[in-house]
């Protein structure tokens, strides 16, 4: 359990740091501060209420600050928010799109019993990553574009990705690959949506600033 949910973060880490731009410097002490609040004192509904607001003050100011948004989404998931998860998921997948996000949306969208919407939804953010890795094949997308087949019941499609793909890398890579293939049966929604709440991030990232 312990291997499967330290996968997932990496798979949501490594996507976000690969979202470094330039952000406006006003913005991320913003989001710091929003970050700050969580590990603060308080009632969790206080704290990220409080933490929302400057998350939201952070955005207005810069409204492509990805990392903002993450955090917004994830505050909204720990609170079990799930309509305006999926509106700042909407938001973020516009400014970035991403098959994490994408994978996120689908979580929420099934916690509701969406099940159709679940399905388009992934079919487009499924789409859309596979042009991505056409372009720019690394370990990480593969894995995320074969999680998204598992959770729209396409498990053999799944299988099937990693195995064709898995000796276009090097060693290491094939090593990350085998692994996740291993726990890829196991994955669940909920677990989608546990480690989106488990990650918080804020300026560690090193964005350089405006």
């Amino acid at each position: 359990m312990k291997a499967k949910y330290l996968f997932l973060l990496t798979l949501i880490s490594l996507a976000c740091q690969s979202q470094a731009q330039v952000f406006n410097k006003k913005a991320i002490e913003l989001n710091d501060k929003a970050v700050k609040i969580l590990q603060g004192s308080g009632s969790l509904g206080y704290r990220i209420e409080k933490s929302n607001r400057l998350l939201d003050s952070a955005i207005s100011i810069d409204p492509k600050y990805t990392i903002a948004y993450q955090n917004k989404l994830n505050n909204l998931i720990t609170i079990k928010s799930y309509n305006e998860a999926i509106t700042v998921a909407n938001s973020l997948y516009k400014i970035k799109p991403s098959i994490e996000i994408g994978t996120a949306k689908s979580a929420l969208l099934h916690k509701k019993g969406n099940i159709e919407e679940v399905r388009s939804n992934f079919d487009q953010v499924i789409r859309q990553a596979e042009k991505q890795y056409l372009s720019q094949p690394n370990p990480t997308l593969l894995c995320n574009i074969a999680l998204a087949h598992f959770l729209n019941n396409q498990r053999q499609k799944a299988l099937d990705l990693l195995d064709s793909e898995v000796n276009k890398f090097n060693d290491k890579d094939k090593k990350q690959i085998n692994a996740f293939k291993r726990l890829l049966p196991s994955f669940t929604y909920d677990e989608i949506l546990n480690s989106h709440k488990a990650v918080v991030k804020s300026n560690k990232l090193k964005n350089p600033v405006l």
